[in-house]
């Protein structure tokens, strides 16, 4: 299954949480103990890559919600691809933790 990507603002970022979140607390709950959304953080022009995970596409609701936001498939996002991931939305489970990163600082 691929991963979906969008790049939304800044003002558009709450909205899209706030509709995931709305579609996840009507999702069972094993199922959705993977779905989430990360960014990678604010550009300069204030526009950032959001990311679903690739189980989010599974569940007929929540692919509408990618669909609307016109989200693209593409590949996990990487420390090569993006220097900063973040979860904005899912399930406070420790699941999420695989996916996360912040910049090395070495």
């Amino acid at each position: 299954m691929s991963w979906y990507r969008v790049e939304i603002s800044v003002n558009q970022g709450g909205k899209l949480q706030d509709e995931f979140t709305k579609i996840l607390l009507s999702v069972s709950k094993p199922e959705r103990n993977d779905m989430f959304l990360f960014g990678n953080g604010f550009s300069h022009d204030d526009y950032f890559n959001v990311y679903f995970t690739p189980v989010c596409a599974s569940h007929p609701a929540m692919k509408g919600l990618i669909d609307s936001w016109g989200a693209v498939p593409c590949d996990e996002p990487t420390r090569e691809t993006e220097r900063e991931l973040g979860k904005i939305a899912g399930i406070d489970s420790e699941r999420w933790r695989d996916f996360f990163w912040h910049p090395d600082f070495s």
